[in-house]
């Protein structure tokens, strides 16, 4: 048994106030994975925002699933392979939009990083 006392104005409140949603779309996702060669001293950690602010609005998810370093890539680097989510939430995607964010992401992480796409 247990007795309680609870403040439900405050409760309430407090709901109100933080109560965020996500939309959720009803057209399908659009999945690619992408790797990149990086210089090892880069903090992973540094990558993956800018992956999803160069994406916005329709890159909605970008994981990192890999990380490797070895024999396939030069000494003081690493891959980094992430997979992204692509996804309107009005519209299907069509594979044109999905390459031109893509391409903008590559170019990006080019420019600052000066990452290159692995094969």
């Amino acid at each position: 048994v247990c007795i309680a006392e609870l403040d439900l104005d405050l409760i309430i409140q407090l709901g109100i106030e933080n109560h965020q949603m996500d939309l959720i779309s009803n057209f399908t996702p659009i999945f690619e994975d992408l790797a990149f060669v990086m210089d090892s001293s880069l903090p992973v950690e540094a990558i993956t925002p800018i992956i999803l602010q160069t994406g916005k609005p329709l890159l909605r998810k970008a994981t990192l699933f890999d990380v490797y370093e070895g024999e396939q890539v030069d000494e003081g680097k690493r891959s980094l392979a992430y997979s992204l989510t692509f996804q309107a939430i009005d519209r299907t995607l069509t594979d044109e939009e999905v390459g031109k964010i893509r391409n903008k992401i590559v170019k990006r992480l080019q420019h600052e990083f000066q990452a290159t796409l692995r094969a």
